[in-house]
């Protein structure tokens, strides 16, 4: 069996491939949960371009109604990670030069209400 590649091998193979090859795997020892597990695991990834994402839900008739972006995540993505002062996972030394996390709200309209009804305020 072939060993995937490394999490920084196959995101080097990212950087310009099309979306739906934007898959890499990370064979490691221990889990996401327990990084000192005595088991070897592999984790898969894709990557979701946020137009794919927006544009799916645009698409089913959603409506955007909040987004933001984060510069932490709840787990080490990648091994060079540091815990920032509220526990979460960031780049080190703080930097926020990409996004690590976001949110997104979106709603569908009830045809059976009125629009004021459905409106946020």
């Amino acid at each position: 069996m072939e060993e995937p590649a490394s999490q920084q091998d196959g995101l080097a193979q990212l950087v310009g491939g099309p979306a739906d090859t934007a898959q890499c795997a990370d064979l490691s020892d221990g889990c996401y949960a327990v990084p000192d597990a005595p088991i070897r695991s592999v984790t898969y990834v894709w990557i979701h371009p946020l137009a794919d994402i927006i544009g799916a839900l645009l698409r089913a008739g959603l409506r955007i109604a909040a987004f933001e972006e984060y510069p932490f995540v709840a787990w080490a993505v990648f091994p060079w990670m540091e815990r920032g002062p509220e526990r979460y996972w960031q780049l080190p030394g703080g930097k926020k030069s990409i996004p690590l996390m976001f949110s997104l709200k979106a709603t569908k309209d009830d045809p059976t209400m009125p629009q004021s009804a459905t409106s946020e305020g």
